[in-house]
């Protein structure tokens, strides 16, 4: 699970780097259950910008929020 969660780290991170005007980062990626994981990405000014969501059996990061 650990790699997973990097793994979708690094994903989110690649999706969010060209729109990275305002220094948008990823903060926290935590675990749903066994399937599922959630990144977060924040501005500059520490505002929830982005939420993604991976699902590891399929494969797909959707963008939520």
């Amino acid at each position: 699970m650990e790699r997973f969660l990097k793994r979708t780290a690094r994903i989110v991170n690649g999706q969010i780097g060209g729109k990275s005007g305002c220094g948008l980062r990823v903060g926290a990626v935590r675990r749903i259950d066994e399937w599922t994981a959630t990144a977060d990405v924040f501005g500059c000014n520490g505002v929830l910008v982005q939420r993604y969501t991976a699902d590891r059996h399929t494969g797909e990061i959707r963008r939520v929020l």
